[in-house]
């Protein structure tokens, strides 16, 4: 296990991060699409409001106002309904809270002195967003003997003792830390760690350097859907993760060829199927195009963040350029095609997936590394 996991903690993270404002599940559809193209992620928290403004709120209460995550599909979904399309403007003045699915386990709220490897079993398990108070006991970047850790705490956890800080340190009571605390938090994603990880690659070496295929991060259990069938088949249910749909046709000889990998959070059991296929799958030549101003529901250009043809990179490239090919692009996930074709479609990797393959055991990765040479040398 990388160092950086144990002797970071989330608060490093939080450095320069903007304060989080709470979007209430009582503002409209409208408000939604303008704040979501700007979002982390394409994805926004939304929550209930306080019953009792005044009341001082711990996180328990908190936790229990928060609804779901709004994403860009469940709007798509939305406006895609029979009686919204009658009533256009109906549809954009509707609270957000009759469009996003409840899931009050997307967000989860966490101390700034939890360490970065907890923080990233968390996200394995499905949470998308860590709220992280604003503290004023809470400055600057953790270092590895810091008064936070105390030498001692670092110490145990490389015996492998008990991870609880002794009760001589010098962290801060919790009855300080919430009487310094105000009512200040910041929101971190899963895009949020990557883009921490990448300014660490040295510690994490060699692992970076290595392949996608031998870390194992390529997931080969996508979501697809057929062109022929309509586009509104696409809305039918939440996705897994990534979000991302890759429309197929059907070829003569029964493979399927992907036409385009739509970047919208989708997966139905009858239509969006995740698979795991021998099968080659060949990007076509087309490619679906937006034109936003033709939006009949006023959906602005920072609506739609995805690509005229699809992001892809080679089943060699290195964990570290998929990294950064995420960042750079926004993206939450990249295709992944063969080393010998570009059109040859193997899998996609995701921000999921590389959060596993970070943290997967030593001993995995050698494994998928030895696999990989001898594919190699079959095939040569």
């Amino acid at each position: 296990m990388a160092s950086v996991f144990l002797y970071h903690v989330v608060g490093d993270l939080t450095v320069g991060k903007p304060d989080f404002v709470e979007f209430y599940g009582t503002e409209t559809v409208e408000l939604a699409i303008q704040v979501i193209g700007d979002s982390t992620e394409c994805g926004i928290p939304v929550w209930r409001k306080r019953q009792h403004v005044g009341m001082t709120e711990n996180s328990e209460m908190r936790q229990q106002r928060f609804v779901g995550i709004l994403t860009s599909l469940d709007i798509v979904a939305f406006l895609a309904r029979s009686e919204c399309l009658e009533n256009q403007e109906k549809a954009m003045k509707t609270p957000v809270s009759e469009v996003v699915v409840p899931n009050n386990s997307l967000l989860k709220q966490v101390d700034p002195a939890t360490r970065l490897i907890d923080a990233l079993e968390m996200m394995k398990q499905g949470v998308k967003r860590l709220l992280v108070p604003k503290s004023k006991v809470w400055k600057g970047m953790s270092k590895r003997f810091s008064i936070l850790y105390n030498g001692k705490w670092l110490k145990n956890i490389e015996t492998g003792s008990n991870n609880n800080l002794p009760s001589n340190s010098n962290r801060p009571s919790s009855s300080s830390t919430n009487s310094a605390m105000c009512d200040k938090f910041c929101c971190l994603s899963r895009e949020d760690i990557i883009r921490f990880l990448i300014g660490c690659l040295g510690a994490l070496a060699p692992l970076p350097l290595s392949s996608i295929f031998s870390v194992g991060a390529i997931n080969q259990h996508y979501n697809f859907i057929e062109a022929s069938l309509p586009a509104i088949e696409v809305t039918r249910k939440p996705p897994g993760d990534p979000s991302a749909v890759a429309v197929v046709e059907l070829t003569p000889n029964g493979q399927l060829l992907p036409d385009f990998p739509v970047n919208l959070s989708v997966q139905d059991d009858n239509v969006a199927n995740g698979i795991s296929s021998p099968r080659q799958m060949k990007f076509s030549s087309r490619s679906i195009g937006f034109n936003p101003g033709s939006s009949s529901f006023g959906i602005g250009r920072s609506m739609y963040r995805g690509r005229s043809a699809p992001l892809t990179c080679k089943i060699t490239s290195s964990l570290a350029a998929v990294m950064a090919q995420m960042l750079s692009h926004r993206a939450t996930h990249v295709w992944v095609t063969e080393d010998e074709s570009d059109d040859v479609l193997v899998g996609v990797v995701g921000y999921a997936d590389i959060l596993f393959a970070v943290t997967k055991p030593p001993s995995m990765t050698t494994v998928n590394q030895s696999n990989e040479a001898m594919r190699i040398e079959v095939q040569n």
